[in-house]
């Protein structure tokens, strides 16, 4: 269910559900006439009755406009596999259509498909001029390297979650991305770019709180031998709900 809810705020992000009507697409009269029926019961919240219709079109057009059309309805009842299918048909149909990859990239990255997302956000981003919609598929794409980095780091590859959590922040700059790295970084005992990445995790904190970046930089400075930087950024982690008592344990082998 919680996937589900995901993919539908995901949905809610995309510029508009009626792609077809933007374009200047000519239709057979009946054809048309079935979509535009299909589009007031997609309004309507009878998605099932909007799906019907647009299978109904589809059997005299293959066109890709309806295929989106059916992959909205189809996320709406929930059936996501059915929508993925309608976006690739969509795609195959029409390789400039855009906001298909939009769409079926925010799919793949909402059921935990990081390349797949990375892959069609990707196309999208070089596809459209609108900054913003850059900006927010580059954002998802970010993310989406930042859990690949995380389980790379989880799994003991140091070298690949540097590699994969150098591209997140390329895109964005997602402090968890720099969090990652900070820690990534210090266990591989490079302790300045531990610090350079918890700095950058703090300016652009957003998510994490501030006792992770505090303790890592702390440990760097201690394994670079300035006791003293160590104590400073162990004595404003302390706090952390998270970090606080690994800063305390810190201060007090210090004492």
């Amino acid at each position: 269910m919680k996937k589900i809810l995901i993919i539908l705020a995901l949905l809610s992000l995309i510029f508009s559900l009626n792609v077809y009507a933007q374009e200047e697409e000519k239709f057979d009269p009946e054809v048309a006439k079935v979509i535009q029926e299909g589009d007031k019961l997609l309004k309507s919240g009878n998605y099932q009755g909007a799906l019907q219709k647009y299978n109904e079109a589809l059997k005299s057009s293959d066109n890709y406009q309806i295929y989106y059309q059916a992959a909205v309805a189809n996320i709406k009842l929930k059936k996501i596999n059915e929508a993925t299918a309608a976006l690739k048909k969509s795609i195959e149909q029409n390789p400039d259509n855009a906001a298909s990859y939009d769409l079926l990239g925010r799919i793949e990255f909402a059921t935990k498909n990081y390349e797949g997302a990375i892959e069609y956000l990707t196309k999208y981003s070089e596809m459209v001029n609108k900054e913003s919609s850059k900006k927010k598929a580059k954002e998802i794409i970010s993310k989406s390297y930042y859990t690949m980095g995380s389980k790379a780091k989880a799994d003991g590859k140091f070298n690949e979650a540097v590699d994969l959590l150098t591209k997140s922040v390329e895109l964005n700059n997602y402090d968890l991305s720099y969090f990652r790295l900070a820690e990534v970084q210090y266990e591989l005992g490079n302790y300045d770019q531990a610090i350079e990445n918890a700095d950058k995790a703090l300016n652009f904190r957003k998510t994490v709180t501030k006792g992770g970046p505090y303790y890592f930089k702390g440990m760097a400075f201690k394994k670079k031998g300035d006791l003293e930087k160590a104590k400073e950024q162990f004595e404003l982690g302390k706090k952390d709900k998270d970090y606080g008592a690994l800063c305390q344990h810190e201060i007090d082998q210090m004492n």
